[in-house]
């Protein structure tokens, strides 16, 4: 199995170090590697997991899960320019902290490649000593990847609902 990520901040290095540990390759794509001392900034941020950090096409080439771990304001942009790289069979995991409306217009442009779109919530701090983080999954394709994630990883992770939508506004209600 091979993942990647589209964006590298903390949530993306805290589920790759998790991903590195059972042995899964790990490609990441960040707009960093478009500034000079940008790698670097990034290999920091990986520490000793071994991250292939890559340009944004050959970070998704191969990929069976994509993680969109972008800030919220950038994460439909993100989706608009991955979909040009996305293919069937691939998952498309979108862990932003966007609105229900948001993680519906992403799913649309990721449906569009032929990937398939997966809501993501996280509840809990990550990478915060003592904290347990909680990773709700809605769609149709939240099940599957839920078990996987779950029963292949170790990750604290549940399925919500199949519509998407309902596990972003659970967040947020949560969050209140």
């Amino acid at each position: 199995m091979r993942v990647a990520f589209v964006g590298f901040g903390e949530v993306a290095s805290a589920f790759a170090a998790a991903f590195a540990a059972r042995g899964t390759a790990v490609a990441a794509y960040d707009v960093l590697l478009e500034q000079p001392d940008g790698r670097a900034r990034l290999a920091a941020r990986a520490g000793k997991t071994a991250v292939a950090f890559q340009d944004l096409g050959q970070a998704l080439r191969g990929a069976d899960i994509v993680f969109s771990t972008v800030t919220t304001n950038v994460a439909h942009d993100a989706a608009r320019a991955c979909g040009a790289h996305l293919v069937s069979g691939q998952t498309w995991v979108d862990l932003n902290a966007t609105g229900p409306d948001v993680k519906r217009e992403i799913a649309a442009l990721v449906g569009a490649s032929g990937a398939v779109f997966v809501e993501g919530a996280l509840l809990g701090a990550v990478g915060v000593s003592g904290a347990q983080t909680e990773l709700l999954l809605g769609g149709p394709h939240g099940a599957r990847t839920a078990r996987l994630l779950a029963e292949g990883y170790g990750l604290n992770v549940r399925h919500y609902s199949d519509e998407i939508g309902k596990a972003s506004t659970y967040k947020m209600l949560r969050s209140v």
